[in-house]
């Protein structure tokens, strides 16, 4: 600032003009060199707390008013955050949570936690929250053995709420996940004084493990008995299913931050919903393969031969070498077959119908008694499904291709499920209706008409015997074998092949079996009956 005396046209004498300089340099924002200060700064903003707390200490600003040519222990301004009463800005302030970890602060107001992802056309919203547990605190759960319908055993690990109305059971059957693994940490038992002569529900209640089936409170009550025992905080109930352990167990181990995050997207009910719409509408079979609809018809093509008596051959659509990476089978099928058979004991007449079935397969020569062999094969779980309404074959053998082994992977997650060749059933439905006269035609044992070929057969094992007096025999399934991912395309696109290859000679039918098969069936109509000759 520069003040003089003088007289101007403008003054009247004797006036004092002042004359100001302002230095611009003081408005340029240290961090993207704009006139502004840097609490404006929008790339200084769009940091979190912890990094804005690191750029400024780069910028060499004062860590109070963020501001240059001065630092923190130099700052004229005497204004504390109000927070936590210490001497910096409000920007740059690091929370500090009970167990000392550093968290920043959103930029955004703090209490909000849910944040909407609406940059594309994915749906979906995150929650995060963050706690710190001083306790941890056990749940009833207990060990059960069940049987399915096919009377195969299982242990499962029960989780008993009496808060819940309903009762749920895991992925096998229904819902993806009941809960979190319970309890959240794993800890030493000895840490609890436990009876010696209780029996616990749960031996290994301290480990931290999946929940299979929540029982809700129409069932919770149901199981308890008397007698209780209580030591510490926590409680001993007994229960029709052993001794149950709950309550709140602490101690200075089980101090532990936890965050958890949840994500929540639409795309898969956008994805159902397309489906469903697809199957309203009325459209033609023609669309674009994807790049695995495209390799399973060009791996069709080249492997694909015929025999002598004009039989297709195929092989198996395997995705990479995932086949040869499924783990021990053998010993899973052993166990269903023995399960099976303890089904025969109680149910004589579904073992005659059974053995008449496998008896039938050996003798089409579906399947070929071989020396067992573990090395790289594949053994095929099978049990009989009962259809009172067939007036062919009331027992059907179904081989389990989605059974899941140790690795967590089953034969049918190996195969390739391929393209969609039939057209979609408004459609064959309208044209059945097109005509006068209509017919139907049924495609007896479709699968078993396809051989698959002889290097292929050996991920298609299975283990049987009539009798437990018998030995156990290892079979090989020479045919397309129901029951897996890919026999479904691999009958239907035969049986097109069979239509292209005799359009010329057949024109009317080869048009027919394109258009208007849906799996083995055959529904159509025509204008006249000398069509039908």
């Amino acid at each position: 600032m520069e003040i003089s005396k003088g007289q101007s046209p403008h003054t009247q004498p004797n006036m004092r003009t002042a004359k100001v300089y302002t230095a611009l340099e003081s408005l340029l924002c240290v961090n993207c060199k704009q006139q502004q200060i840097i609490q404006n700064c929008e790339s200084f903003l769009k940091l979190d707390a912890q990094l804005r707390n690191k750029r400024a200490r780069e910028l060499k600003v004062c860590l109070n008013c963020l501001r240059g040519g001065h630092f923190l222990s130099n700052c004229n301004s005497r204004s504390t955050y109000k927070k936590c009463h210490r001497k910096h800005h409000t920007l740059i302030h690091l929370e500090v949570n009970k167990a000392n970890e550093t968290i920043p602060i959103p930029q955004q107001i703090v209490n909000e936690n849910t944040i909407t992802n609406t940059s594309n056309q994915t749906n979906s919203t995150t929650n995060l929250s963050s706690s710190t547990l001083n306790a941890q605190t056990l749940l009833s759960t207990a060990m059960v053995k069940v049987n399915d319908t096919e009377h195969n055993s299982h242990q499962i690990r029960v989780l008993l709420d009496s808060a819940f109305q309903s009762n749920f059971v895991s992925e096998g059957l229904f819902v993806p996940q009941i809960s979190s693994a319970l309890p959240t940490h794993t800890f030493n038992r000895n840490a609890i004084e436990i009876p010696p002569n209780i029996k616990l529900a749960d031996p290994r209640f301290n480990e931290s493990r999946p929940i299979d089936v929540l029982l809700g409170a129409g069932i919770f009550w149901s199981l308890l008995s008397v007698g209780q025992v209580k030591v510490n905080q926590l409680i001993l109930q007994r229960s029709k299913l052993g001794w149950l352990i709950s309550g709140e167990l602490v101690n200075q181990r089980f101090i532990s931050d936890q965050t958890r995050a949840s994500f929540f997207s639409l795309n898969e009910l956008d994805h159902k919903l397309e489906r469903f719409w697809q199957v309203d509408e009325f459209t033609s079979n023609d669309h674009i393969l994807t790049n695995d609809e495209e390799y399973c018809e060009e791996y069709f093509r080249k492997t694909t031969t015929r025999d002598e008596a004009g039989k297709f051959i195929v092989k198996i659509p395997f995705k990479a070498s995932v086949h040869n990476k499924l783990g021990n089978s053998y010993d899973v099928a052993l166990a269903r077959l023995k399960n099976l058979e303890r089904r025969f004991e109680t149910n004589p007449v579904l073992q005659e119908n059974y053995i008449k079935f496998m008896q039938e397969y050996q003798r089409l020569n579906h399947m070929s008694n071989i020396e067992n062999n573990n090395d790289n094969a594949f053994y095929l779980p099978h049990h009989a499904i009962i259809r009172e309404s067939s007036e062919t074959t009331k027992l059907r053998v179904v081989f389990d291709g989605s059974c899941k082994l140790e690795t967590g992977l089953s034969i049918n997650e190996a195969q390739f499920t391929g393209p969609t060749l039939q057209n979609d059933i408004f459609s064959i439905i309208a044209r059945f209706r097109l005509h006068q006269y209509v017919f139907t035609a049924d495609v007896e044992k479709m699968y078993r008409m396809v051989w698959v070929h002889p290097e292929h057969r050996r991920y298609q094992r299975i283990l049987w015997r009539e009798t437990t007096n018998d030995e156990i025999c290892t079979y090989e399934l020479n045919t397309v074998t129901y029951g897996t991912t890919s026999a479904p395309y691999l009958a239907i696109r035969c049986l097109i092949q069979i239509a292209l290859d005799n359009q010329d000679y057949y024109p009317l039918e080869s048009q027919v079996i394109k258009e208007d098969v849906e799996y083995s069936q055959e529904y159509s109509s025509l204008p006249s009956l000398d069509m039908s000759q």
